[in-house]
């Protein structure tokens, strides 16, 4: 029987490694956050209003297969001077004055996580191990492909990727990154 959620967060999951189909000197960043509303908060609602504010300039902000998980993805290279990139369910998103909302949105997110503790990250079994849980962290494969489809060493990444300890480390990457690209934007 799966644990009831009390933050509004469940069915986390991050990864922040090289990925085969990736240059070896770009680094991204995922993260996947299933939102929800609840006593506590009202994460759902407040994603998408802010992203309805930033529709005009950033079209329709879609949840993967129409759930309710957001996809926060990073990226950067190995050079001193890049400033991290991000999206947002798959759209770039640009520092601007009309995005900073969203910004401050997935700042305040991956700060809480960050302190979240291990009793806090509420993982499904059944979404974690099968389809959506492997297909949703990454956009273009799933992460069996990364395994060679060996049953064993999938469910290995699997529980990595879906570990609090992991996504602690991943939403703090996420963080900085974002503040990065605001400290760039402001200058």
């Amino acid at each position: 029987m799966d644990k009831i959620n009390f933050t509004g967060l469940k069915n986390i999951g991050s990864y922040s490694k090289n990925l085969p189909y990736y240059p070896k000197n770009q680094l991204r960043t995922h993260m996947i956050i299933n939102l929800t509303d609840d006593y506590q908060g009202n994460d759902l609602t407040e994603f998408k209003e802010i992203a309805k504010k930033c529709r005009p300039l950033l079209g329709n902000m879609n949840f993967a297969k129409n759930s309710n998980f957001i996809h926060i993805m990073t990226s950067t290279t190995n050079l001193k001077d890049d400033v991290p990139g991000m999206a947002v369910n798959h759209i770039v998103i640009p520092a601007r004055k009309e995005t900073l909302p969203l910004f401050s949105y997935i700042a305040k997110l991956t700060r809480r996580i960050a302190n979240m503790a291990d009793k806090e990250f509420i993982i499904n079994n059944d979404f974690k191990y099968n389809n959506d849980g492997e297909s949703f962290i990454f956009p273009l494969i799933k992460v069996s492909d990364l395994t060679k489809h060996n049953k064993q060493k999938t469910n290995q990444l699997l529980d990595e990727i879906y570990s609090p300890e992991n996504n602690r480390k991943v939403s703090q990457i996420i963080n900085n990154h974002i503040q990065q690209q605001m400290e760039d934007y402001l200058k």
